[in-house]
């Protein structure tokens, strides 16, 4: 019974490396150093720069917790919606890296979050996670859409706002965090 796993497992990890060799033959040859990988590349450090000078200096470890949230969720609902065909990205900045949009997660999500936590922080949470999930089911994804960045398979924009509010919610929850217990 083990081996019979063993070598159904080894046919599919061979033909997911066969793949992924295709991949980064494609990535290599149609997509590294167009104008749509310096796109990403660009979403990817951009919104950091930015997050470093407009942040609030003694908020900063509660900030990178909170989007450190964001990331761990991010990346994980899009790995799970690649493996399930839900949608797909197109000019990763790294051919290994294609099953979740690296910009959008390591980036521009958590960045977004962290500075709408810091910013008018006496607006209503529910208000910011509105604003989030709209932002970013009715604008980011059409607008990455139509460039050829994102492609949704099988997923309208509307399915994400519930997806983007939670997100929102979790880590404004966690910025609120009143102190950690010490480690003895």
């Amino acid at each position: 019974m083990v081996n019979e796993v063993s070598k159904k497992m080894s046919q599919i990890h061979n033909t997911i490396a066969e793949l992924n060799d295709s991949y980064i033959i494609i990535w290599t040859e149609d997509m590294f150093l167009t104008w749509r990988w310096w796109l990403t590349m660009t979403i990817l450090v951009l919104p950091w720069v930015f997050w470093f000078f407009l942040r609030k200096k003694e908020s900063t470890n509660r900030l990178l917790l909170s989007g450190l949230v964001v990331y761990l969720v991010t990346s994980t609902l899009d790995s799970i919606g690649v493996a399930f065909g839900l949608w797909h990205y197109l000019y990763t900045p790294l051919p290994y890296i294609h099953t979740f949009f690296v910009p959008w997660d390591v980036s521009a999500f958590p960045v977004m979050t962290m500075l709408l936590i810091q910013f008018k922080p006496q607006i209503n949470p529910f208000i910011k996670a509105v604003f989030f999930a709209l932002t970013v089911a009715f604008v980011f994804e059409p607008f990455f859409s139509w460039l050829d960045v994102y492609v949704p398979v099988k997923w309208e924009y509307y399915y994400g706002v519930p997806i983007y509010f939670f997100i929102y919610i979790l880590a404004h929850s966690v910025s609120r965090r009143k102190h950690f217990e010490p480690i003895e």
